[in-house]
């Protein structure tokens, strides 16, 4: 709301300006000439203010959504990275477990026959801090949503996401069924699987993340 003085005073030089138009009053338009740069500099007062406020909210916002995306996003390839680990070095007889150039399990696995060898018993720990720590991870990502729903206006950042989101899901279930196995071939069907498909996880989350940099924030209100 421009402040009433303001009002009155530029109400006041119009006044002048049209009485100097009438009588031709040289001392008034001196009087303008200074009061017209005073004008424009309480408003200018009151825009830059404004406008600098709007720069430093969306820069920390933009700092926040990034913070945000850390602590889900990337949180979760530690956690799922972690899990799978722990998998391949449980039953390897290798210390090497991981093939170097595809990323896989090699067959240097023994897989037990026994259920309570199993991974769901032998590993019933870790697989529980496994689920654990997703539903953080999940918490995190929600509010994630939420700040890119009201800050962000863009079908390029929504699609992004949303291809994110069921390529994390893809290797979710590929652990959580490494867990699950009875058997050496599932056992490795699924650990091979989440190595190949944490790939494209991993590229489609570093386009994410150069999206959510890149993009503006739509105008706020503060």
């Amino acid at each position: 709301m421009i402040d009433g003085k303001i009002i009155s005073l530029a109400l006041a030089i119009t006044s002048g300006l049209v009485y100097t138009r009438v009588f031709e009053n040289e001392f008034f338009k001196d009087i303008i000439l200074v009061a017209i740069p005073a004008i424009i500099g309480l408003f200018a007062v009151k825009r830059v203010p404004n406008e600098w406020q709007q720069y430093r909210f969306k820069v920390a916002l933009k700092k926040e959504i990034i913070d945000t995306f850390v602590k889900s996003v990337k949180k979760s390839f530690v956690v799922h990275d972690t899990a799978h680990i722990q998998l391949v070095q449980h039953y390897s007889v290798s210390e090497q477990p991981i093939d170097p150039t595809t990323g896989g399990v090699t067959h240097n696995v023994v897989f037990p026959t026994e259920p309570n060898e199993q991974p769901m018993m032998a590993l019933k720990d870790e697989y529980n801090e496994f689920k654990n720590e997703l539903k953080a991870i999940k918490l995190n990502g929600e509010t994630l949503v939420s700040k890119m729903r009201l800050y962000f206006d863009s079908e390029l950042v929504a699609e992004e996401f949303s291809k994110l989101n069921i390529q994390a899901g893809k290797c979710s279930q590929y652990i959580r069924q490494g867990f699950e196995s009875k058997n050496k071939e599932s056992f490795l069907m699924n650990l091979n699987a989440f190595s190949n498909e944490v790939k494209l996880w991993r590229d489609l989350s570093d386009k994410f993340e150069n999206t959510l940099a890149k993009h503006k924030i739509k105008k706020i209100s503060v």
